[in-house]
């Protein structure tokens, strides 16, 4: 995990403007989490971001995999918003790649 300084992240405006004020920062605008639980998985993941490269790489096949396959897109936005969504999103990535080399 990355542990960013208080400067940097309030020169980035991750959770706060320059005026202190919450929105027009990365966190309000990419945060359309449903549950509070999301928004604070959100949260944390802006100001402690993975250093681990298998975590990294991971991440952005799940995005990648998501963006580029309208069926998993569908079935996660379909899913309910519990907190598990995360880990159901890995694991149906996970079967669509195993289904995408079987093929």
């Amino acid at each position: 995990m990355l542990f960013l300084d208080y400067e940097t992240i309030e020169a980035l405006e991750l959770v706060s403007n320059v005026i202190g004020e919450k929105k027009s920062t990365l966190f309000a605008i990419m945060n359309s989490c449903k549950t509070p639980s999301g928004s604070n998985l959100l949260r944390k993941n802006l100001l402690e971001p993975p250093s681990d490269m298998r975590t990294i790489q991971t991440r952005h096949e799940l995005v990648g995999a998501v963006l580029t396959n309208d069926d998993v897109y569908f079935k996660l936005a379909s899913m309910n918003s519990n907190p598990p969504i995360l880990e159901r999103a890995y694991i149906l990535f996970r079967e669509t790649s195993r289904q995408r080399k079987a093929s």
